[in-house]
């Protein structure tokens, strides 16, 4: 396998929600009135059905919802998230807040969502000492959520929701809309979130980030028996393909999950992602890091070049000669590559993220000293049935480029001879033990995740990324 785009990840082979209740933010709900409380702080003690205090954040209270504010200045991704609370608030509540990116005339109780340094309002806060921000200031994905009093003229409460970064703005949108109920999974796997006529929120501060696995994501592949017809018969018949309309889906999922990376289909039946233009635009507009599969340098080795490093979908690399000598030519590669990098992508190609996966043969020729550059991501792959083959020793632990994990949770064989037996696509076969048991043991040794897309493997791989972008394990 030659070197990919992907720093420190975590991939695998995909899955939903376990609850909608989580341990960190007690959810209580009031029987009588139909109200939802919720506490926004670590350590706050649930709520007593129809108690209220004079403190709590009205989301949604007495036929009113709270205005949602996102600055003009911030990024994309923000916009969506707010967007996408909005609905999610509507689909609990039945009333759809209002989305500003005029702070005038909001309403008395607002939510503010913003990135630091990219929302005059929420940097207003801070410089004001109002927002506290230290713990989250220059950290990778870290939001902190919190219920501020009098933030902005004729506002009277506000409930803040600001990010380091981009991504973490929307990880902390998507995440009030888990704690009022809505699954990620809302449209993918058809869950309903129970009707409440209110949303309070406990005066508080919850913080979350930076997460232990730096790059977490989904790999789709193997689509020809499932996604690709679905999206090119069913859900996008004037593209025919899995194209923009179902990628932006997509990626709205993995945000839901607090998922940032993604490896794009690339059978046969489904063109290179990049042919669409604006599959590359929409994967920036919701800030996701795009990798590749058996494709080195981000192209399709069934439609675009192949430069042989390995073959067509999961085939062993043609040619090469003795172990020894596809050693010698896996390093070549690794140079040329590089090579191609620093002329076109950044003078320094440590700089440039790079994955290096030891999937089946390929593990042989790295236990057989194969050189790997030091800066370079090692991708460990479990044997396509949910064991890890192998993990960074002392010495590897060490290196640069640290390592990560490429997991399976569906898996499938093309081969008639092993079909049958090896076969798991619409039913989930791999043990929630054994994916609970390599997830820790793995980001506590490595750095990072990545898995596929079959709706019968929602639970591990949400169960999965909520381990994920959690903070050290």
């Amino acid at each position: 396998m030659a070197l990919q785009a992907a720093r420190r990840f975590v991939t695998g082979a995909t899955g939903g929600l376990p609850t909608r209740r989580t341990q960190r933010v007690p959810l209580q709900t009031c029987p009588t009135k139909s109200t939802l409380f919720l506490c926004a702080g670590l350590g706050l003690a649930g709520v007593a059905a129809g108690q209220t205090a004079a403190s709590d954040f009205k989301l949604v209270y007495q036929g009113a919802a709270a205005d949602l504010f996102v600055a003009p200045e911030d990024y994309k991704v923000a916009h969506i998230a707010a967007g996408d609370l909005a609905a999610d608030i509507e689909r609990v509540t039945g009333l759809k807040p209002r989305v500003k990116e005029n702070a005038a005339g909001l309403s008395p109780h607002a939510v503010l969502i913003g990135t630091l340094g990219h929302s005059a309002i929420i940097d207003a806060l801070v410089r004001g000492g109002k927002l506290n921000a230290d713990e989250i200031r220059g950290k990778w994905e870290s939001f902190l959520m919190m219920v501020v009093a009098d933030p902005l003229p004729g506002v009277q409460q506000a409930l803040v929701i600001a990010g380091s970064d981009r991504r973490a703005t929307a990880f902390g949108a998507y995440d009030l809309s888990r704690q009022i109920g809505v699954s990620p999974w809302y449209w993918w796997a058809d869950v309903p979130p129970q009707h409440c006529d209110a949303l309070l929120i406990r005066a508080g501060r919850y913080r979350q980030g930076p997460p232990s696995v730096k790059y977490r994501g989904i790999f789709i592949n193997d689509e020809d028996w499932d996604i690709r017809p679905w999206a090119g018969r069913k859900f996008d018949p004037e593209l025919g393909d899995i194209g923009p309309k179902t990628y932006a889906r997509v990626f709205e999922l993995l945000l839901r999950l607090k998922a940032n990376y993604l490896w794009p289909a690339m059978h046969e039946c489904t063109q290179a992602f990049n042919l669409y233009p604006q599959n590359k635009l929409l994967a920036d507009d919701y800030a996701i890091v795009m990798g590749s599969h058996a494709e080195p340098m981000l192209r399709n080795n069934v439609t675009e070049w192949d430069s042989k490093m390995r073959g067509i979908h999961d085939s062993a690399m043609p040619g090469g000669g003795t172990v020894a000598e596809k050693v010698q030519l896996m390093e070549r590669i690794f140079q040329d590559q590089r090579e191609i990098l620093a002329r076109r992508v950044n003078p320094d190609p440590s700089q440039v993220p790079q994955l290096f996966c030891a999937y089946q043969e390929v593990l042989e020729l790295y236990q057989a000293n194969l050189h790997v550059p030091d800066d370079a991501i090692l991708g460990w792959a479990d044997d396509n049935h949910g064991y890890i083959r192998q993990l960074s020793t002392p010495a590897e632990q060490k290196r640069a480029g640290g390592s990560g994990v490429y997991y399976h949770v569906s898996y499938t064989v093309t081969n008639p001879r092993f079909h049958a037996r090896n076969s798991r696509r619409w039913v989930m076969e791999t043990k929630p033990a054994s994916a609970w048991t390599a997830m820790p043991l793995s980001p506590a040794r490595q750095r990072r995740f990545t898995p596929r897309f079959p709706k019968p493997a929602k639970t591990p791989s949400t169960n999965w990324f909520c381990i994920l972008s959690a903070g050290p394990i």
